[in-house]
C-alpha cells in the first residue's frame, strides 16, 4: 500500500461503492500536490475509459501512465488472478517508460464488466461492498459503512482530512 513517509503518495481519496448487482459508484477528490504546490486536478484520479472506470491515489505520473495503459490492454480474465497478471504487465510497461516507477507507488480502484478491484501492485482483492484509497480512506470508509454513497464518502474525507479537497468527481458504472 501507498506509505505515508511520502507525502507526494498521499494527498487524495478515491473511493468505490456498490449500489446494485454488478453496478459500482466511483468517486474522487480533486487534490493533487507538486512539492509544497496545491493544484486541484479533476482528471488526474479518476477516469471513465471506454467500460472501464479507474481510480488511482499515488503518484500522479504513474496514475497517468495507468490511464493510458487501460486504453489500450484489458485482463485476459474478469478475476483476482486475471487482475494480478494485468498489474504484472502494466509494471513492466510503466518502468519501460521510468525505471523509476515502483509496484508501491501507486493504488488503484477499477470496476469493469460488473465487478470491482483494489489493486496495490500485485494484491488484488475484489470488492463486494465498498472500498476506499488514499488519506481520507478512514473517514470514506466511515461514510461508506453508514450508508453514505461514495460521492457523500468523498465530502466527507475532504471535511476531515487536510489531504483531500474539493471538487468531486464521480461516475457510475453501467
Amino acid at each position: 500500500m501507498v506509505g505515508w513517509e511520502n507525502q507526494d503518495n498521499i494527498m487524495s481519496v478515491v473511493v468505490i461503492k456498490k449500489i446494485k448487482p454488478k453496478q459500482f459508484e466511483l468517486a474522487a477528490d480533486s487534490q493533487v500536490t507538486y512539492g509544497m504546490t496545491l493544484d486541484k486536478s479533476k482528471v488526474s484520479k479518476l477516469w471513465r475509459v471506454g467500460d472501464v472506470i479507474a481510480g488511482s491515489v499515488g503518484k500522479a505520473a504513474l496514475g497517468g501512465v495507468f490511464r493510458e495503459y487501460i486504453e489500450n490492454h484489458r485482463p485476459k480474465f474478469n478475476t483476482e488472478y486475471g487482475w494480478i497478471n494485468f498489474m504484472s504487465e502494466f509494471i513492466k510497461y510503466a518502468q519501460s517508460l521510468d525505471s523509476s516507477f515502483s509496484m508501491s507507488d501507486n493504488d488503484f480502484l477499477v470496476a469493469w464488466g460488473g465487478r470491482a478491484y483494489l489493486l496495490s501492485g500485485t494484491y488484488v482483492k475484489e470488492i463486494k461492498t465498498f472500498e476506499a484509497i488514499g488519506a481520507g480512506d478512514d473517514y470514506a470508509k466511515a461514510a461508506m459503512h453508514l450508508g453514505h454513497s461514495a460521492r457523500e464518502a468523498v465530502e466527507v474525507a475532504c471535511e476531515l482530512n487536510i489531504y483531500c479537497e474539493k471538487p468531486i468527481i464521480s461516475f457510475k458504472s453501467k
